[in-house]
């Protein structure tokens, strides 16, 4: 009965828990709220032992209520930890150690079940309890930490995308692609409307000594003094 109803509740409240864990620092609350739960369950199914009756019923019930509860809550915590601190150049390596984890868990989980529960009864229970308890102590701590090294990693490789894609968009100036003698980048490409340069000369005193002086223009300014200076042209043939 106890199986039965553990398998119903899951599969009725699974997605709606899970809806309700929407961040890493929630799953991380989700994570040691399930570690409590567990560790309270395997306290009640201890308490049950030595006991008969319609009190042995409710303590199993109780005991079975509260495993469900933290089960629910553990699916959710660890899939939303998975997923959003996956990090973003190796999604494979990460879900791989995430599920040899669970895998190990679940290996090992007969032996430690039949050792505690059947071997050491009450005694086995208390040690799940703390088991589970210690368990979730890092998880606050250890996802602000992922979180950090997250973003700093998600910077890096947004910086080295937009380096890429400026390479791509701006070659070496010089003939038939090849770099320039000087190996400077070719201008950016201009924007539609921005005015465009007309003269570029060296000022005299007025100016200061030595230093560029660019006068601009836009499109159709430049096309009506091109038009006047051929005429001044054909006027001095």
């Amino acid at each position: 009965m106890i199986v039965l109803f553990n398998a119903l509740t899951i599969t009725v409240l699974q997605v709606p828990v899970t809806r309700g864990v929407s961040s890493p620092l929630r799953a991380a609350r989700t994570a040691r709220l399930a570690g409590a739960a567990l560790a309270l369950s395997c306290v009640l199914f201890a308490l049950s032992q030595g006991r008969g009756g319609t009190l042995a019923l409710l303590v199993l019930f109780a005991a079975a209520t509260v495993h469900v509860a933290g089960e629910l809550l553990f699916v959710a915590a660890s899939w939303r930890l998975s997923v959003d601190l996956m990090p973003a150049d190796a999604p494979a390596q990460y879900q791989g150690v995430f599920a040899t984890g669970q895998a190990t868990a679940q290996m090992i989980a007969p032996a430690v079940m039949t050792t505690l529960v059947i071997g050491w009864s009450a005694a086995g229970w208390l040690v799940l309890a703390s088991v589970f308890t210690i368990a979730v102590l890092p998880a606050m701590p250890a996802t602000r930490w992922a979180l950090r090294t997250r973003r700093t990693q998600a910077t890096a490789i947004r910086s080295a995308a937009s380096g890429r894609a400026w390479l791509r968009q701006a070659p070496c100036a010089g003939r038939h692609g090849h770099p320039g003698a000087a190996g400077r980048p070719a201008a950016r490409p201009r924007p539609p409307g921005e005015p465009l340069p007309l003269l570029r000369r060296r000022g005299g005193a007025a100016h200061g000594r030595g230093q560029p002086i660019a006068l601009t223009a836009a499109p159709g300014d430049l096309r009506d003094a091109g038009r006047a200076a051929v005429g001044d042209r054909d006027a001095h043939r």
